[in-house]
């Protein structure tokens, strides 16, 4: 028996530890790029983490993001047309606004 499926985007400040987690998480570390840098994450990764064959979660890294206001006004005027999670999912969707 399949579980319900969960996405879930890991969103933070530039350089503190997204992609780590998510290597870490998945156990693999050749998922994404690390460096000692900000800006390294520059597009919205995904990876499935799986337990018995069965997806149970995606997982999705996402760069840096550093204007919280700037942030806000892309979420609210990118996706207008919805509301809670189609909102985020439509955020995430359309990486070409993450302000990087």
């Amino acid at each position: 028996m399949n579980k319900a499926l969960l996405s879930v985007a890991v969103v933070g400040h530039a350089n503190t530890g997204k992609t780590s987690l998510i290597r870490t998480l998945l156990r693999d570390a050749s998922f994404g790029e690390i460096a000692d840098k900000a800006g390294t994450t520059r597009h919205v990764e995904g990876a499935e983490i799986r337990v018995d064959n069965s997806q149970n979660l995606v997982i999705y890294d996402t760069p840096g993001l550093e204007d919280s206001i700037y942030l806000l006004q892309v979420i609210d005027g990118a996706s207008q047309q919805y509301d809670g999670v189609d909102r985020l999912l439509s955020f995430i969707e359309n990486e070409k606004n993450f302000p990087i």
